[in-house]
């Protein structure tokens, strides 16, 4: 072991925010959420340091922005990455690929010739194309830059104008490959995308988030009309969710912690609404007995969903929980990382058996925002 060095290696960003508390393991969970980010943010922020993928996922990145914000000093960091995800948008006709830099272009298994002039433009995937509007947006929110929603209006615009092509009718979206709330941790290891939510329903919770936030956009750079355009667009989507999926007692569709933590986050149901599908995400979280119950798309909003509809004991309960699957429970494990799957290591000590098996993984430590 004399011969053996470890080193870290890490692109150099300034530490900004700082947890201290009385609960030890809290305490490792927020060291856990660090690490994992230190080992992936290496000049490309990637989904794992370890295994034979290390790609730029913009989904788990979506899910992580708000985290590392407030964690690290990733300006610079992040506007760099952003104008890659621009050029490869560019480079995609103005699609949005799922991992930046787009190294899955050059596998040959993943492009299809087509018949000249025919151009197939893939419909929106729910939160890994999204994060090329909610990232600088999060990137807005932490540091007040209006630069950076300058340098993204191309890649913003191209998106948008991606989402006003495939909303039904009756403004859901029912269209495309969605991964959904990937990695409930109901999912069987050889089904990851096996979750409670309803995928339709996420997705239209994702479209309505990224048409809003696009608006938001817009009126911060000054843009009125633009502004109402895509506040119109948003408007649709959310009565479409509303008609199509919330039920005459105010059940969602799937009746699902994912569905009710993103309509309450997102602000798809307001007012009384809002207040009753909190109560009715407390009632599930404590049926469930207090352990996590969502994926990539839920976990990074359940705990605000629960404390901005004032169940604030709750959101606690759900974090402090060391029942696999939980957040401590990883810790009680002896995790020193975040892990991709809530069971990555189970219970007798055996590795999950699934393919998609990381014990490097920060999705899951957006719980630190």
């Amino acid at each position: 072991m004399e011969s053996v060095r470890a080193v870290v290696i890490g692109s150099q960003l300034e530490r900004t925010g700082y947890l201290t508390c009385s609960d030890p393991d809290l305490g490792r969970l927020h060291e856990n959420v660090l690490w994992g980010m230190r080992g992936n943010f290496l000049e490309v922020p990637t989904d794992c340091p370890q295994r034979d993928e290390r790609m730029g996922y913009i989904g788990d990145l979506a899910a992580f922005t708000p985290t590392a914000a407030f964690l690290y000093d990733i300006n610079a960091f992040m506007c760099d990455w952003l104008r890659d995800l621009s050029i490869e948008q560019r480079a995609l006709g103005g699609n949005v690929p799922i991992v930046v830099p787009n190294v899955l272009k050059y596998e040959t298994s993943m492009n299809v010739e087509l018949p000249p002039g025919v151009v197939i433009k893939p419909a929106p995937m729910s939160l890994y194309h999204d994060g090329c509007v909610w990232i600088p947006w999060a990137l807005w929110e932490q540091y007040g830059e209006l630069r950076i929603l300058e340098d993204q209006r191309e890649s913003v615009a191209s998106y948008v104008a991606l989402i006003e092509e495939f909303p039904g009718e009756d403004g859901t979206f029912t269209e495309g490959y969605q991964l959904g709330d990937w990695l409930d941790p109901v999912a069987p290891p050889e089904d990851p995308w096996a979750a409670r939510a309803d995928r339709e329903v996420v997705a239209t919770a994702c479209m309505f988030r990224s048409a809003d936030l696009a608006a938001r956009m817009s009126r911060a750079l000054g843009d009125k009309e633009e502004a109402e355009r895509r506040g119109r667009l948003a408007d649709r989507i959310r009565q479409g969710f509303v008609t199509a999926y919330v039920d005459a007692d105010g059940r969602v569709r799937s009746d699902a912690p994912t569905v009710y933590a993103v309509a309450i986050a997102f602000g798809l149901l307001t007012g009384d609404a809002a207040r009753a599908a909190g109560d009715r995400l407390a009632e599930l979280v404590a049926e469930g007995g207090c352990v996590v119950a969502t994926g990539f798309v839920g976990t990074p909003f359940v705990l605000h969903a629960l404390s901005d509809t004032g169940h604030i004991d709750t959101a606690y309960r759900l974090l402090t929980r060391r029942e696999c699957p939980s957040w401590l429970y990883q810790v009680s494990m002896g995790a020193t990382t975040i892990w991709e799957r809530w069971d990555a290591l189970l219970p007798d000590g055996r590795v999950n058996p699934g393919e998609m098996t990381s014990f490097n993984h920060y999705a899951f430590g957006s719980v630190a925002d």
